[in-house]
């Protein structure tokens, strides 16, 4: 059922500028806390945490000014299931 309902979600990341991104889920059927995690092209992790649900939507700021430039993978779900994309740091 969980599999399914983030499915169902859309995962967007808003580029705000200056390397920083918004990552926000909405999902009134998703209510666990999700993992966010980004990789860069080589698979090394460079943050994990955790969103808490707030009202149907799961929002994290990405701060990634500190990020050599090249493109990184964005994913947020549980160890289960998850959605991925992937950014562009400049």
């Amino acid at each position: 059922v969980e599999t399914q309902a983030i499915q169902n979600s859309e995962l967007i990341i808003a580029n705000l500028g200056n390397n920083l991104f918004k990552v926000s889920l909405y999902s009134a059927e998703i209510k666990e806390p999700l993992s966010i995690d980004i990789h860069n092209t080589m698979g090394q992790c460079l943050l994990h945490n955790t969103i808490i649900n707030d009202n149907g939507t799961y929002s994290y700021d990405i701060d990634m000014s500190y990020a050599k430039p090249g493109m990184y993978i964005v994913r947020l779900g549980t160890v289960d299931y998850g959605k991925v994309k992937k950014i562009i740091v400049k």
